[in-house]
């Protein structure tokens, strides 16, 4: 009586096991067909909230436009309104808004690449200084990353473009990357009419305004001796976490636009970031 009564607890224990899993795949299909669903309506959301207000900067153009017909003193500023607000209109209905990414998830993919990137470094023995080099003609933002092993002397230029850099020099040894702060400054001077500046000072307080600007940091101050070729720059709420990391995208900014418009090897002599709020980051450039 016992052993039939085993035998069928253990056919039902095993019936059960498909039963169970197809009862979650049915909930997984259930859940996949819900996030597909949200995901339309918020698309729909988002093209309903675009329409409704390329329809109130359309209405608010006509009314200026009519305006102007009935105001002549004021024809001119209402003619102005009434463009403005029928283009802008124009862009807001047809253009759909950027995709924007949380600061946690930027932060969680940088902090995986840079880990890649110091596990290499560390892989290959190379203990030197971070030193960013430009690699074009000056003015250019053409900069390459080179680590070394340290040594008393500085390592030269690279004159490959291979990520393993295997020179006949003692000191030449070493991985060239491309430095994460390139992009950054890229943007920056797409986004404006004049050149970066050619002194140390100007070039400094210009590379302070971009970084507020492209939002990579709250506040950003800065101390330059020329004499030794040497800047501190201070930093106030970085984006993407310590700036201790590995070619950090702020750390990175300022060496790759010190680099490419000096046209100098710039090294980064040290990294103080005791939390994020209170930052500073040493530069020196030349032999």
């Amino acid at each position: 009586m016992s052993s039939d009564t085993t035998h069928s607890d253990s056919t039902e224990s095993f019936e059960s096991v498909p039963n169970e899993q197809v009862q979650m795949a049915a909930e997984v299909e259930t859940l996949r067909e819900e996030n597909a669903k949200l995901r339309r309506e918020y698309a729909r959301a988002r093209r309903v909230r675009n329409r409704n207000a390329a329809v109130g900067l359309a209405v608010v153009g006509v009314v200026a436009v009519l305006g102007a017909v009935l105001l002549l003193s004021v024809r001119t500023i209402l003619l102005v309104l009434g463009a403005t607000g029928l283009f802008t209109a124009t862009l807001v209905y047809y253009l759909e808004p950027t995709r924007v990414l949380p600061v946690n998830i930027s932060e969680a993919v940088y902090d995986t690449l840079a880990a890649n990137e110091s596990a290499l470094v560390a892989e290959l023995g190379l203990d030197g200084k971070s030193r960013y080099y430009p690699t074009d003609e000056p003015g250019t933002s053409s900069v390459v990353l080179f680590v070394t092993r340290e040594t008393d002397e500085s390592p030269s230029r690279p004159q490959t473009e291979s990520l393993l850099v295997i020179s006949n020099e003692t000191n030449a040894h070493g991985v060239a990357l491309q430095p994460s702060g390139v992009p950054l400054l890229n943007a920056f001077r797409k986004s404006v009419s004049s050149d970066l500046g050619e002194t140390p000072t100007d070039l400094a307080e210009q590379l302070s305004e971009a970084a507020e600007t492209l939002g990579i940091v709250d506040a950003v101050s800065f101390t330059l001796d020329t004499k030794s070729n040497s800047l501190t720059v201070g930093v106030s709420e970085p984006v993407y976490g310590d700036l201790t990391q590995f070619d950090h995208p702020v750390v990175s900014f300022f060496a790759v636009g010190l680099a490419a418009r000096l046209d100098e090897p710039v090294c980064i002599e040290s990294v103080e970031s005791a939390d994020r709020a209170d930052a500073a980051v040493n530069y020196r450039w030349g032999a």
